[in-house]
């Protein structure tokens, strides 16, 4: 039996260099390609190993690392890969030519955008926010981008109870009326209008007819609801137990992860991705009972309407994201099937 693979490329130029990425490649491999114009050559392919392949995006850091030190001369080096926990989409430990330690993400928003969220987080960190600066971001040649941040210290928790809860709930509050008319232009997480609203809507509309009746229950909540969700907190867009370090005290030490780009409205909206974190991956992180108890009794102090919408928004955008990002059909019935249970 022939068995064929087809190689699609993308071409990528920058001064002096092209880069080249192939859509696919070798099972469980990505191989990548450079031009140098100086020389009028392609170097040799280079194969490197998905690294991260149980992520929900694989992807090999080491060719993420070759690409970025190729362009600026940055000096990274790969030190090490973080656990892959869930669906996480992977995180990469570097180092600078200085020692400092750095962490290499990927996101897949806009570069204007996450320039502002590093801007934001610069300003909160320099008044003793625990957010880590970015040292750099930049558009890689797969179409996303590449972030990377200090290393902050202090790991995720090993064991989650309500005692952990309540400080995972008042470090999200510290967030709270932090976005200053001088800070950058933050997107409105609730907002229901532009042009990602629109595009949430329009994933849900052609998606099919599970789909289509969930945007219709969510846009009856909306106009039941107040028209959308002001405030001039900082909202964390993946607030879960493996983005909260806690160091050897037992002190929240560091809020990772902005890689979905930071937005302004109510603080509180943060914790809703918190209790579906918490009741997907629970088990991992140690979770009692006595965990998720605390966190429901702390959304039951949201006045019901504005919760209600507050997840009717959060539906709309978590199954509009797995039908964007083409998640395999059980994923996308499974989320489907979580914002019926919240909304119907």
């Amino acid at each position: 039996m022939l068995v064929g693979i087809l190689v699609v490329w993308i071409d990528y130029s920058v001064p002096g260099l092209t880069f080249r990425w192939p859509l696919r490649a070798r099972a469980g491999t990505v191989t990548t390609r450079m031009y140098t114009e100086s020389r009028r050559s392609w170097s040799h392919m280079t194969e490197h190993r998905l690294e991260f392949r149980d992520s929900e995006h694989p992807w090999a850091p080491t060719a993420a690392v070759a690409e970025i030190n190729a362009r600026t001369g940055s000096g990274l080096e790969l030190v090490g890969l973080d656990v892959q926990t869930g669906g996480t989409s992977g995180a990469a430990y570097v180092r600078w030519p200085d020692g400092r330690d750095g962490v290499l993400t990927r996101s897949a928003i806009s570069l204007d955008w996450m320039r502002r969220t590093a801007e934001v987080l610069s300003r909160l960190r320099s008044v003793g926010l625990p957010v880590p600066r970015h040292d750099l971001v930049i558009s890689l040649s797969d179409g996303r981008l590449a972030v990377v941040q200090e290393r902050m210290p202090g790991r995720p928790a090993s064991w989650v109870d309500a005692g952990r809860i309540d400080a995972m709930v008042r470090a999200n509050e510290q967030l709270a009326g932090v976005l200053r008319e001088d800070m950058p232009e933050l997107p409105n997480c609730g907002a229901s209008s532009g042009d990602d609203y629109h595009r949430w809507c329009r994933a849900l509309t052609t998606h099919g007819d599970r789909s289509r009746r969930l945007l219709r229950r969510i846009q009856e909540i909306e106009r039941s609801a107040p028209s959308d969700l002001p405030g001039s907190d900082l909202v964390h867009p993946d607030y879960g137990l493996g983005n909260v370090l806690f160091d050897a005290s037992g002190a929240i030490s560091g809020i990772i992860d902005w890689n979905g780009g930071a937005c302004r409205g109510d603080f509180r909206f943060a914790l809703l991705t918190l209790c579906n974190n918490l009741a997907a991956e629970g088990d991992q992180y140690g979770a009692s009972p006595d965990a998720r108890t605390r966190l429901d009794a702390i959304l039951g102090r949201i006045e019901p309407e504005v919760l209600r919408l507050y997840w009717a928004r959060w539906t709309l955008v978590d199954v509009a994201q797995s039908i964007g990002e083409r998640f395999p059909p059980s994923r996308i019935e499974h989320d489907l099937e979580r914002g019926e249970a919240r909304l119907f």
